[in-house]
């Protein structure tokens, strides 16, 4: 049986164990994680004993509740120990009380394309992965000509990669050479993106990594990656124009690699949609996965031609 608890009645213990032993482990799920991209607004629906769950992460407009895919959470849905189907994630999806007028969610890779009747829109979203499962020399082997050129090019003696970057130094990168080019970036987020950051160091999940000029110390490129159950996300990004001059995130995209190799380890590029930054990620041997974005939309007819 299918039951819907408020954030107040979840037992987080049993939640979090769920999640790390579903079929699709992905730190997005945890609970911690959750509390932090949603600002705890965030209830469940649960299965059993804890056997399947699903996050609803909601928010309210015109007097209404609506669940929405925050914003540094890739991929929720369905998080089960058996395997998921589309019966599952449907059965769930029918137990979504009445009061969630209007949902909006991003189901992982795991629940492959849903349909049904419930549903009134699915995309298909791209993700990149990389098995770091190998030995560099045999990634560096799979490398698209383009970027081994690129690395080539490179004046490795002019650069320091560097273990242990500070997250605002990358945050400000990212809001002066890109911010603009991204309208949903603003105060809340960047400050999201910091809680994010304080909860991961705290359980040791965070990683932040750059790229120095070596003569001036100046940050070129740097990289917030969150590291749980053998999966390194790289959830946040920033280079200086500087640094796109000079390859800075080839090199620090290649050196994570190389401290990564031969380890049972995937590296989650975290996307994109966006098909040059894809195949940027794809020529460092990254394989294309999909995931979906559903809406069911129960809204007023009013409101739902609005939001149409």
């Amino acid at each position: 049986m299918i039951q819907y608890l408020p954030h107040k009645s979840i037992n987080f213990t049993l939640w979090d164990a769920c999640i790390l032993q579903s079929q699709n482990p992905l730190v997005y799920g945890l609970s911690w994680y959750l509390d932090v991209v949603s600002n705890c607004k965030w209830d469940a629906l649960i299965l059993g004993n804890y056997e399947a769950v699903m996050p609803l992460c909601y928010k309210h407009k015109w007097g209404l509740k609506y669940i929405y895919p925050p914003l540094f959470a890739q991929q929720l849905g369905v998080f089960s120990k058996n395997i998921i189907d589309r019966n599952l994630l449907h059965d769930f999806l029918n137990h979504i009380p009445a009061k969630f007028r209007y949902v909006e969610m991003s189901i992982s890779v795991a629940h492959g394309e849903p349909n049904g009747a419930i549903i009134d829109s699915c995309t298909q979203n791209t993700n990149i992965e990389l098995d770091l499962g190998h030995s560099y020399p045999q990634l560096y082997a799979n490398y698209s000509t383009n970027l081994k050129r690129n690395l080539k090019k490179v004046a490795v003696e002019n650069l320091i990669f560097e273990n242990n970057t500070n997250l605002p130094e990358v945050i400000d990168l990212f809001k002066n050479f890109k911010g603009l080019e991204y309208p949903d970036m603003g105060t809340k987020q960047y400050e999201t993106l910091t809680k994010l950051n304080a909860a991961a160091l705290q359980r040791q999940q965070s990683w932040c990594v750059g790229v120095r000029n070596f003569a001036s110390n100046e940050l070129l490129a740097g990289a917030l990656f969150i590291v749980s159950n053998q999966r390194i996300i790289f959830l946040f990004s920033g280079v200086s124009a500087k640094g796109k001059q000079e390859r800075a995130m080839f090199y620090l995209i290649d050196q994570v690699i190389q401290l990564h190799a031969d380890k049972d380890t995937v590296l989650d590029f975290d996307g994109s949609n966006n098909v040059e930054l894809a195949r940027f990620y794809q020529g460092f041997g990254g394989k294309v996965s999909v995931y979906s974005n559903i809406i069911i939309n129960k809204l007023p007819i009013l409101i739902k031609w609005l939001k149409s």
